[in-house]
């Protein structure tokens, strides 16, 4: 009889296997029956199911396998698909200096999973989950801030930039890591919370930017870029934490530049809202924030950041004239 792995083989060739379940703390007496069914699923995924009602991680485990092992061979490969190289008649600025680090945060960093470059497939997984445009997504991953690969063995996208000391993973089908008191994004080891991810990639054409707080917020603030037709002269950020104030060393990146400020609406978001303003005056040209007051998505629930707001619908779409415009 085939064991899991071959069974697993098997069915990335498009054939259904019955076997003996190898968890043997749910079968005391042996699975004389075999119970266990391992069959093609949906996404290029195996999928494994136990009629005895065995845990799918127990069975893994059992057979000396994890959650990536029933993922496609190559689920985050580079997009083969040819890109135009962006034109532009400025020298990119030599890139913010990064903060004074330690070197435990620089070892922790070392051992950060590959952060690859995500193809389409996974784009639109992201934007099954979150709605966040495929447009807004590919703006993103151009500039080098939306990246896909593992984090404790799940499939994960990222949100970084250039400078590669700060990072946020989520996962790809939007559930939480492990239990259900753990957040859904997870910074990544020797992160510097005081960093807002984004600020490596702004250039000098980059006259405005939004400034958010977390990963998804982040990518919604590409899609309105896109929408927006302000990739040439607009670029966003986002800071991992409410309550961590800009780094020193970032803050010149915003100097002579229009900035707005758009973060959750809750106690925390205003109070970083009061935190970063301060920090940027005098080097930022102009200031401003946007709230979305009793803005409500199409199930109902207010609106409560700006990836929400792509969940509201077409008819409150047209009438949130606060929507239209909303890069500065």
């Amino acid at each position: 009889m085939k064991t899991l792995s071959e069974a697993i083989a098997a069915a990335r060739a498009g054939q259904k296997s019955a076997l003996r379940c190898p968890n043997t703390n749910g079968h005391k007496h042996g699975d004389r029956n075999p119970s266990l069914s391992v069959f093609p699923g949906s996404n290029s995924w195996v999928g494994v199911n136990c009629f005895s009602g065995c845990n799918l991680d127990d069975i893994l485990a059992a057979a000396g396998l994890k959650v990536r092992d029933l993922g496609p061979d190559r689920p985050f490969e580079p997009r083969q698909r040819p890109r135009r190289p962006r034109i532009s008649f400025l020298t990119p600025p030599p890139l913010p200096p990064p903060p004074a680090d330690d070197p435990e945060k620089v070892t922790k960093r070392q051992l950060w999973p590959q952060l690859l470059v995500p193809e389409l497939a996974v784009l639109e997984r992201i934007n099954n989950v979150r709605k966040i445009p495929i447009g807004g997504l590919e703006l993103a991953v151009e500039r080098g801030i939306l990246r896909c690969g593992y984090h404790r063995d799940f499939p994960c996208w990222f949100v970084t930039d250039e400078r590669r000391i700060a990072a946020q993973a989520r996962r790809i089908d939007g559930r939480r890591f492990d239990a259900a008191g753990d957040p859904k994004g997870l910074s990544l080891p020797g992160t510097i919370g005081g960093w807002p991810i984004g600020a490596a990639a702004i250039r000098p054409e980059h006259r405005s930017i939004l400034f958010c707080e977390g990963g998804p917020d982040l990518l919604a603030a590409h899609a309105y870029i896109y929408a927006g037709r302000r990739q040439c002269d607009a670029a966003a950020v986002a800071m991992l934490g409410a309550s961590s104030s800009i780094a020193g060393e970032a803050l010149e990146a915003f100097r002579g530049r229009r900035v707005r400020f758009v973060v959750h609406a809750d106690d925390a978001g205003r109070a970083s809202l009061a935190l970063w303003s301060k920090q940027l005056h005098g080097i930022a040209a102009a200031m401003d924030s946007i709230s979305f007051g009793s803005l409500r998505r199409a199930d109902g629930k207010p609106c409560s950041d700006l990836n929400d707001t792509l969940l509201v619908s077409a008819h409150t779409f047209e009438k949130a004239r606060v929507l239209f415009g909303l890069t500065p």
